[in-house]
């Protein structure tokens, strides 16, 4: 199933690069969020929503009730709180604040004062249930997932990558 053709429609935009910023979770969060929105509101090709990484990284993870769970280029831990981020606040299109790899950004005023998408909700799928992440991803959209990043992750080039370190956590 891939929402970049489900009949010739792409409900999802094309891929994007965090650069060498660790802000995979805010790509993560607006990948699901596009995807959430695009399918709820039947927008694709080239209407599909564009919200902005660097208002998840840079504006929410300024803020205090967030800034312990992720925050720009230092990483977010794995209790999802950029999701109820998008729940609590909301974020605001890609053309308020663009994506730039570095670590050196505050959240301009333009996107601070631009209009929000809230989300009314987000949810776990139980971990490691394949065919509860399937049904979800055939429901409602892109799936935000975190992977914990070992050197043998880090040194990955290509193909399949396996590892030994699968537990997770569904709390």
């Amino acid at each position: 199933f891939d929402w970049r053709d489900k009949d010739g429609k792409a409900y999802i935009g094309t891929p994007r690069n965090q650069g060498n910023c660790g802000s995979c979770y805010a790509f993560g969060a607006t990948a699901a969020a596009e995807g959430a929105y695009n399918v709820a509101a039947n927008k694709y090709d080239d209407q599909v929503a564009d919200f902005s990484e660097s208002y998840i990284a840079f504006c929410l993870g300024s803020m205090s009730a967030y800034s312990s769970h992720f925050g720009g280029c230092n990483g977010a831990d794995y209790e999802y709180q950029e999701l109820q981020a998008l729940c609590d606040i909301g974020t605001v299109d890609e053309s308020y604040f663009p994506y730039v790899d570095s670590e050196s950004q505050s959240c301009p005023s333009a996107a601070t004062n631009a209009p929000k998408t809230q989300f009314t909700s987000w949810h776990r799928v139980t971990c490691n249930d394949i065919d509860a992440i399937k049904t979800a991803i055939m429901t409602y959209g892109v799936v935000d997932a975190a992977v914990y990043v070992t050197t043998a992750f880090q040194n990955y080039t290509g193909g399949i990558y396996t590892d030994s370190y699968t537990t997770c956590s569904s709390s």
